[in-house]
This record gives structure tokens, sequence and C-alpha cells, in this order.
């Protein structure tokens, strides 16, 4: 649980939350620089303004909740709060994400994802199945986030969103092709799976195979149009009724 805690092993400690904040410090720290373009570069991927507000975004959307589960498990008590507002944290981060877009979007037919520029030679079928996994793991971040019970979770899920930043710069300056971004990128993406494994395996817990396919199930219903608030809705409110019946800190 990344030293923040556990019910199986060592309590948490302040220290161990203190220690989050910096990642926190790191994504809003980008916008120190001025020098992103607005529009997105056309043939390979690189930072540009919408999706730097959309990593600092979803980056503190991990930090919070991340912050929110630890205290889930330092004091008890303050569990159902926790949950609750992770839940809105949730929807706030979509909401500001959604504004960034509005504001900051150059071409109404791109998306960060969906038109991420990949390597010359990539076939279709290849871009496709990366597109898919991306879309998927968003449907997991978010899950993972509202889930209020391991920390480990929603912490793990800000790897692949500042390593994205990093591989980005990288390709940049030239250190790094577009090819070795989206591996790098797709294996950071990996993490939240394998602390999911970990916990089914560990704990005993059915609860990452019912999140993996309540993710699928939300990512298809999205894919025919359906409103991420709109899928979102219900979502939310289950897991605030829910509280700690199901997932909770006493399971891992």
């Amino acid at each position: 649980s990344c030293g923040l805690g556990t019910r199986m092993g060592k309590g948490p400690t302040i220290f161990a939350a203190l220690a989050v904040v910096p990642h926190g410090i790191l994504s809003a720290s980008s916008l120190i620089f001025h020098t992103v373009p607005k529009e997105r570069v056309v043939n390979r991927p690189m930072i540009w303004q919408e999706f730097r507000a959309h990593n600092i975004i979803f980056g503190l959307r991990s930090v919070a909740t991340t912050l929110l589960a630890w205290a889930a498990i330092y004091k008890p008590s303050v569990q159902q709060s926790a949950i609750v507002l992770s839940c809105f944290s949730v929807i706030i981060a979509n909401a500001f994400a959604d504004v960034a877009t509005a504001k900051l979007r150059e071409n109404d037919v791109e998306s960060t994802t969906a038109t991420m520029p990949y390597w010359e030679g990539a076939s279709i079928e290849t871009q496709r199945k990366f597109k898919t996994f991306y879309a998927y793991c968003q449907f997991i971040a978010t899950l993972t986030c509202m889930a209020c019970a391991n920390p480990a979770w929603p912490l793990c899920v800000l790897l692949p969103i500042q390593l994205a930043s990093l591989l980005m710069t990288l390709v940049r300056k030239g250190l790094i092709s577009a090819r070795t971004y989206h591996i790098g990128y797709t294996a950071s993406l990996c993490m939240p799976f394998l602390v999911g494994v970990r916990t089914a395996l560990y704990a005993k817990s059915i609860e990452f195979p019912i999140v993996m396919g309540i993710a699928w199930a939300l990512y298809q219903l999205r894919r025919k149009g359906v409103s991420k608030y709109i899928l979102w809705a219900p979502i939310v409110a289950a897991r605030i009724a829910l509280g700690d019946k199901v997932l909770s800190p006493q399971l891992w």
C-alpha cells in the first residue's frame, strides 16, 4: 500500500501522506513553462496546452483521492466523508477538464487520446488497439480514484499521468521516438492492473475484477455516445450508498 497504511500490516503515518503532496506540486509546476504550444503537433506526441491542463487536473485528482483513502485508514470515523469527497473529486475533475477543453481546444475534431499521433508505419489496427487500451484505462483510473479503499490504487494511476509528460518532453527533444512514447506509456498503464492483481491475490478479494468489469461496461456505453455525466452519476450514487460495505480498507 505504498507505505500509506493497511489494516493487515503497519498503520498509516503522517509522513507517508505528506510524501504524496510533492506529486501534486510537480503536476501544477508545469504551468511555469510558457512556451507550450496551444495547438497539437501533428506528427509527434508532444505536450500542448489542452493536454497539459488535463494532465494537471487528473494528476491532482489522483493526489487528492490518495490522501482521502489514507485519511479513511488513519481516522476511520471520516471514512464515509472521504468516500463522498473522492466521488465528488471525480465529477469535479471531469467538469474542469471540460472547461479546459472548451477554452484551449483549437480543433473540435481532435481529442487528447483518440487523435494522438503514432509512428510512421503504424497500421490502423495497431492504432485502434492502443486507443482502445488507453480509453479503457481511463475508466479504470476513475473507478480506482473513487474507490477510497487501497491508497495505492489512485496513487499508481498517477504514474502514467506524470510519465506521459516526461515522455512527450523526451520526444520534443528528439531523445525518443513516437513508438517509444507509446510503448513506455502503455507499460506505465499496466501499473494499476499489477496493483489490482496483487490486491486480489493477497487479500483474497474480488474488488479489482469487479472494477475491471464495470470499467469495460462504461467504456462500451461511452463508445455508443452516452454522456459521461450520465454514466458516472449512478456509479457515484452507488459508491456513496455502499460506503464501506463492499470496498473497505479492512478487506485488503
